[in-house]
């Protein structure tokens, strides 16, 4: 990623604004005969991720130009507009996006290659129509001297992006992974980078020693910490703003819970181990220092490892995103809960992940709608008129009836415990026809394998007769 050129390869950016406005009119290209070539099965797709913009009001897209590399673009949506590609590289890919507000958008790039060299990633801030760019956060050990006594406000490796605020200012939450004298992970410090100046400010100088992971109160100030050190697990909570840290539980290094989530009404979530083996989800109480004894949320086979969907703005915690099989959501708001079960009626058979900012208030969510045998496609739902209109598909060139079926299933082990496994088989191919197969064991081991989504890999090697088993052997994550 060049520093002086850090957005080499503009020239392509008209192209992928093309093909963009292509999928929006539904210009899918001729589905050749059974089976497919390997090429519709290895091509990358052209929408790649969406992030809505807290209001709603625009949508961020990741998508691939013409010159191979994952750029962004935003889309308007009231009314539909024509993405426009707002930044891209010419010898890297940006790999995930933020909105900081309405009006800015925070992401991170990488150049190719198993290590990352000097300059070759970085965070860097946009406007909405590709105005007032600004680098934030560069992989580099040090700034350069420039002989004068200006000091480059451009963060430098060790500084990471922890959050977004959306509380009307362009400021966003970095941190900054500290290493004691022997180079091992000591501390996270915690602070505010607004990303049209540079300007840094600690958010707090009171942190516990050791502080690893916290959760933030409606305030978007530090509420509950970890510490892990020498040994030990420790959590603190700061009862209300102004007032000391407080020790709640300590445990052995590899035990007790961890701080989740802190909504607005000052309910403490945390991530514990289920008496079924699997981490659910409980409510700490901080009055009695004592957690539920039973959880909130549990998946029975599975860890939740859910992911937040809160309101932006309220911070008010209203459902959450998890995998079992496959993916799934559940909503905590009814009005929330009954727009799911909206768009699974009309969308039937497919696994449909909402997206939202400010989800209690919000005009537009977008929704992103996949299955075992479609690659996934995006819609737009109107909430005022309960319309729901199609951004386009990730791989318009994969018609799903030419593709396998995929199955879960657990097998007995012989150490009596049980193994997940999901099959792909051939398309038309019956359960229990005899034919050749194919195992496929994921990376790792640290790792979640797959789950019943489309897959390119197993439906590539399905379309050649095979039947393709993919293991969740022991120690995979989930």
């Amino acid at each position: 990623m060049s520093r002086d050129n850090p957005l080499r390869g503009r020239g392509s950016f008209g192209a992928l604004a093309l093909t963009m406005l292509l999928v929006l009119l539904g210009a899918l290209q001729p589905v050749s005969a059974a089976p497919p070539p390997a090429a519709d099965f290895a091509a990358r797709p052209l929408i790649d991720g969406v992030v809505l913009s807290p209001s709603g009001q625009r949508l961020a897209l990741l998508a691939f130009a013409a010159n191979g590399r994952r750029h962004l673009a935003v889309m308007e949506l009231d009314p539909v507009g024509t993405p426009k590609v707002v930044a891209g590289f010419g010898n890297g890919d940006i790999l995930k996006v933020w909105w900081a507000n309405d009006e800015r958008l925070v992401f991170e790039a990488f150049m190719d290659g198993p290590e990352v060299k000097e300059d070759g990633a970085g965070t860097f801030a946009v406007d909405h129509d590709g105005s007032d760019y600004r680098e934030l956060i560069s992989w580099r050990s040090a700034n350069e001297s420039t002989g004068t006594r200006i000091v480059s406000r451009v963060l430098t490796y060790g500084w990471f992006v922890s959050a977004m605020l959306d509380d009307g200012s362009d400021d966003i939450l970095v941190h900054r992974d500290v290493a004691d004298s022997l180079g091992e992970h000591s501390e996270y410090r915690l602070a505010r980078l607004d990303t049209r100046t540079g300007l840094l400010r600690t958010a707090r100088t009171d942190m516990p020693r050791g502080a690893s992971r916290w959760v933030l109160d409606a305030k978007r100030a530090p509420r509950v910490t970890s510490v892990v050190r020498d040994g030990r697990h420790k959590i603190f909570a700061r009862p209300v703003d102004g007032e000391a840290w407080a020790q709640l539980a300590d445990f052995d290094q590899f035990e007790g819970f961890w701080p989740w989530f802190f909504d607005s009404s000052g309910q403490l979530l945390v991530e514990s181990s289920h008496l079924a083996g699997t981490e659910a989800l409980y409510s700490y109480d901080l009055d009695k220092r004592a957690l539920d004894p039973e959880p909130l949320i549990a998946v029975k086979g599975f860890d939740l490892n859910a992911e937040t969907q809160f309101d932006s703005s309220t911070r008010r915690l209203v459902g959450l995103h998890f995998r079992t099989d496959r993916p799934m959501s559940y909503w905590f708001d009814d009005k929330l809960d009954a727009i799911q079960r909206s768009i699974d009626k009309a969308l039937p058979g497919r696994f449909n992940r909402i997206h939202c900012g400010r989800c209690e208030s919000s005009k537009f969510f977008v929704v992103h709608s996949t299955s075992d045998r479609h690659p996934g496609e995006y819609f737009l739902l109107n909430r005022a008129t309960s319309k729901l209109s199609s951004i386009g598909p990730a791989r318009p060139w994969i018609d799903e009836k030419t593709q396998g079926r995929r199955s879960f299933h657990r097998v007995a082990t012989r150490d009596g415990l049980s193994m997940p496994v999901y099959v792909t088989s051939p398309p038309g191919a019956k359960d229990d026809d005899p034919l050749p197969a194919v195992v496929v064991v994921h990376g790792g081991p640290w790792v979640r394998g797959s789950d019943l989504r489309w897959e390119e890999e197993a439906q590539f090697l399905a379309s050649r007769g095979y039947r393709v088993i993919e293991p969740e052997f022991r120690g995979s994550t989930g």
